[in-house]
């Protein structure tokens, strides 16, 4: 099915539906501690992106997990998006260099931790890295125990090594907005979808994943991460223009296709900024690239048997839905 198909599918009936479908779901318990300790150090978000994150998080795990391991594995992977946020709103909102480096040192591949320079930080910079560095330890003893763990371990730090990039290049991004640009966009972005950093999780809980997969599993991943930052893109830009957040690849795209200048992108002409877009074609040829992943993703169905790739590429369509159902909702 087409991406034009899609959104025409998508009624306000629909809509209306999929967000009550989200806003009903119970989190389970080991997640809604951290969904609490999130709201404590002022996270902005509500139950909604928690709940939208978890529902898709079971959308988008491999069939060869053990289905014992499920619920687990999705709890895990929403607590990475809490920490994604959690990073995230340091460069977006607070625009803090050192807060987001001492995040970052929270990362602690090889070492237990780290200490905070209480010097620079005051007591509610320092609760908020806490639960950071609090989140990530938390994760780290999970995964240590996952029956592929070593297997995969240093694929998994390397993911992650590619999210921390895509950290700094989105701190470039808003301290330069004349560095925008579509390649660089594509190359760095999507690492912040943690679609691989998931895979990882998953095959870290995949006893019968045949290895000499990995490679076109890896290649699989990839398309995943830019499906699923095209949707994040075209859900989320509208909003991020009123932030002041130009890091989405609408903008990229928008510019690369002189729809607007670096110029536009000044305080004060955000209804400028939405109006051009909106009249642009950006979000139709982005949609175009969605149906292209898409189906570079479906031509490895033949190619993977230890993983059902129909299975991921269903998730990813569904995904798209959510993406646009909740629009003004995330």
């Amino acid at each position: 099915m087409k991406t034009k198909q899609i959104l025409e599918k998508i009624t306000p009936e629909i809509k209306e539906k999929e967000i009550e479908k989200i806003n009903n779901l119970k989190l389970p318990k080991e997640l809604r501690k951290w969904v609490d300790e999130y709201k404590k150090v002022g996270g902005e978000r509500d139950d909604f992106i928690w709940k939208w994150t978890y529902f898709g998080m079971h959308l988008y795990t491999l069939s060869s997990v053990r289905k014992t391991d499920i619920e687990d594995v999705c709890i895990l992977k929403t607590i990475n998006i809490i920490i994604d946020v959690l990073v995230d709103d340091i460069i977006d909102k607070r625009k803090n260099i050192c807060m987001l480096e001492e995040a970052i040192n929270c990362f602690s591949f090889e070492k237990n931790g780290t200490n905070f320079n209480k010097k620079k930080f005051d007591k509610e910079d320092l609760r908020y890295l806490s639960l950071v560095k609090d989140a990530w330890d938390y994760i780290e003893r999970k995964i240590k125990k996952y029956p592929r763990y070593k297997e995969f371990k240093d694929i998994y730090i390397f993911d992650y090594r590619q999210f921390i990039n895509s950290l700094r290049f989105s701190y470039l991004v808003l301290k330069n907005l004349y560095i925008i640009n579509k390649t660089e966009f594509y190359i760095y972005q999507p690492a912040n979808m943690f679609a691989m950093i998931s895979m990882d999780i998953d095959l870290m809980n995949s006893p019968m994943f045949n290895i000499n997969e990995l490679g076109k599993m890896r290649e699989v991943s990839w398309y995943s991460q830019e499906v699923l930052r095209i949707g994040n893109w075209i859900s989320t830009w509208e909003r991020e223009v009123r932030d002041a957040d130009f890091t989405s690849g609408v903008f990229a795209y928008a510019i690369d296709s002189g729809f607007i200048k670096y110029n536009d992108l000044q305080k004060g002409k955000e209804k400028d900024i939405i109006k051009k877009i909106k009249n642009s074609k950006a979000e139709d040829e982005l949609l175009k690239e969605w149906e292209w992943y898409y189906k570079k993703i479906e031509s490895f169905d033949d190619k993977i048997k230890s993983v059902d790739v129909k299975k991921i590429n269903k998730g990813l369509k569904k995904f798209l839905i959510m993406h646009l159902t909740s629009i003004g909702y995330k």
